[in-house]
């Protein structure tokens, strides 16, 4: 990628340096803001590791510069970018996001919520608002392993799904979690961390055994679940892409692999409790013998 090498550029002052895991690869970031390296821990959550482990994916520096961060490192990127010290944890978080997804373009990225249950996990998928963050927080009440509630890490495969665990969040309204209220007003509620134990938070990939499409529909009352077809689901996984590659052929033949093996259903709910009360006697349903 233009403007890189393999070793970092010297920082001026005593870095703080954050190293951050995915399987087997790690981004290293070096900030000379305490500030800045603070709050992009704080994004980035579980994905901090203690060191440098398995194949680098990049680096990243962010150095004061005369009132802003310049970082250096971001794919993509010819020239260092300069940013308000506000905007820079939130730029560096997706910087090291997109050079650990570019490491395994052998997966398929999707904008989702992923929890498990046992040994199978299951994906969530949907627009901005439609409640992926709030069903996994749920879902972890009730004794869940926390994957994702933003990116689903997939190999198609295998028809498994990666952890990976960014700082989970939930909508919030005067104090209370976001259960019922319309979704436009949802999308401009603040987010907050969801506290767990370390020991919630998945360790390996595991098969997906169902991907639900949500539909976040408070006036219903009820639960309604509708199976996809295997072109219905290749489509709504299309419309969640993350993917960086421009191979869109390639990307569609690695969905309709994973949905020729993975059930997929579109389901609309009137609250994340209703929605996780359902989805988890399913699981516990179908827990294998």
């Amino acid at each position: 990628m233009a403007g890189r090498s393999d070793d970092p550029a010297p920082v001026p002052r005593t870095p703080d340096v954050i190293h951050v895991g995915f399987g087997s690869h790690h981004v290293v970031v070096r900030s000379a803001s305490a500030q800045v390296a603070a709050e992009l821990r704080t994004l980035l959550g579980p994905m901090v590791i203690r060191g440098p482990a398995g194949t680098p994916a990049g680096w990243l520096d962010a150095v004061p510069d005369d009132g802003s961060i310049r970082i250096v490192g971001a794919p993509d990127a010819a020239e260092p970018l300069n940013v308000e010290p506000d905007w820079a944890p939130r730029e560096l978080y997706h910087a090291t996001l997109k050079l650990l997804m570019l490491a395994r373009q052998d997966l398929v990225w999707i904008h989702a919520g992923v929890a498990a249950y046992g040994d199978r996990a299951h994906l969530f998928a949907g627009p901005s608002g439609q409640g992926k963050s709030t069903l996994v927080g749920t879902l972890m009440d009730r004794g869940w392993t926390y994957f994702s509630d933003e990116i689903a890490a997939i190999d198609c495969g295998s028809a498994t799904v990666h952890p990976f665990p960014l700082a989970p969040h939930r909508r919030v309204h005067d104090g209370g979690f976001v259960l019922l209220e319309p979704v436009a007003a949802i999308r401009g509620l603040r987010k907050v961390a969801v506290e767990f134990p370390p020991h919630a938070v998945g360790q390996r990939p595991l098969p997906l055994e169902r991907i639900c499409f949500l539909r976040y529909a408070p006036e219903s009352g009820t639960i309604h679940e509708a199976p996809c077809t295997p072109a219905q689901a290749v489509l709504e996984l299309l419309g969640n892409s993350l993917n960086i590659t421009s191979n869109r052929e390639r990307e569609i033949a690695f969905l309709a692999q994973l949905v020729s093996r993975v059930p997929a259903v579109q389901m609309s709910y009137p609250s994340a409790e209703a929605a996780a009360a359902t989805v988890h006697t399913g699981a516990v349903t179908h827990l294998p013998a």
